[in-house]
């Protein structure tokens, strides 16, 4: 596990996987947004005055981490161990 904490934070890289003649996005990567994980894909163009800029689209990640959930201190306590 990383130390590194990615929540709110992007990361897209160059595609490497592109197929010829197909519509793949040239850039992919992932975007988490307060711990729910995305799929990114880019595409970079003109407009019409020459300049260049970005476009993109995000798709929900089907399976999340899944979140521990907050146990009460009382909770540690509760079990049947004798000791």
């Amino acid at each position: 596990m990383s130390d590194y904490d990615n929540t709110n934070r992007l990361a897209v890289f160059k595609n490497k996987n592109m197929r010829e003649g197909k519509k793949d996005a040239p850039f992919t990567g992932t975007l988490n947004v307060d711990g729910v994980e995305f799929f990114v894909n880019m595409w970079s163009g003109k407009d019409k005055n020459g300049d260049t800029y970005l476009s993109g689209s995000i798709q929900k990640k089907d399976k999340q981490p899944q979140q521990p959930e907050a146990a009460s201190a009382a909770a540690d306590f509760d079990d049947d161990i004798p000791f």
